[in-house]
């Protein structure tokens, strides 16, 4: 069902540090075909690098947090 292919699906990305969606999921009719489809999305280590940055003062609190 569609929930368990949403937790598969984050569970994948999570793993691989990729991102493929639900409907990738779908249309890969075998667990061959899934990892073809994983080894060709894109890679998040590649284009998200960690960078620090300098804060003046505390982040602004979010609407929940001012209540």
């Amino acid at each position: 069902n569609s929930l368990t292919a949403t937790q598969v699906v984050a569970q994948i990305n999570e793993v691989a540090a990729v991102a493929i969606d639900v409907g990738d999921f779908f249309t890969a009719p075998s667990v061959a075909e899934l990892a073809t489809v994983v080894d060709g999305a894109h890679d998040l280590r590649e284009h998200l690098p960690l960078v620090s940055g300098k804060r003046e003062g505390p982040p602004p609190l979010s609407l929940a947090q001012q209540r």
